[in-house]
């Protein structure tokens, strides 16, 4: 059985990459990150200048989105540079800092759109967006659907992990 164990723990290990390449990739991703950041606290000061509180509004919720992605990313790289790191580990802590850079960047094209909403309603442009209802209520009634099917189920498993099965006995 040990033996079993270590050889799927070594094959699993060979895809993972070594502890330095996991933190050259997490100093390189959060290098992105901080720019990331530093270029929306910018944005947020130029908004906060303008005195535009729906720019504010708009952009300071996802600079606190990104303020906290920073940090956890921040402590993720510490972690990677500490000495004696298992692998799978270095490649959890990479993993953190790769899905707090993929989210940072959904945040920052999101201040882009805020500002650019903004721009074009400054400048009287206005978009025409044709939108074909019936697809949307389609995949509305897909997704509700599913999420009741999910809830039932979640439901049921509850019920029945929270019932004990108890039998009686006639005297």
């Amino acid at each position: 059985m040990n033996i079993f164990l270590m050889l799927i723990s070594s094959a699993f290990a060979e895809d993972l990459l070594s502890v330095a390449d996991a933190f050259s990739q997490g100093q390189t991703s959060f290098s992105e990150l901080s720019d990331i950041s530093l270029n929306v606290t910018k944005k947020l000061e130029l908004a906060n200048r303008s005195k535009d509180l729906e720019k504010v509004k708009c952009i300071s919720a996802r600079h606190t989105s990104i303020a906290a992605l920073l940090d956890i990313s921040k402590q993720s790289l510490g972690v990677l540079g500490k000495k004696n790191m298992k692998p799978i580990m270095a490649d959890v802590e990479l993993k953190k800092i790769q899905v707090s850079l993929s989210k940072a960047q959904q945040y920052s094209n999101e201040v882009q759109n805020c500002l650019q909403s903004k721009r074009a309603e400054k400048d009287g442009n206005k978009t025409l967006v044709s939108v074909d209802q019936s697809a949307v209520l389609e995949l509305l009634a897909i997704d509700e659907s599913s999420f009741a099917r999910t809830e039932i189920e979640n439901l049921i498993s509850e019920m029945s992990s929270n019932t004990s099965t108890t039998s009686i006995e006639d005297p």
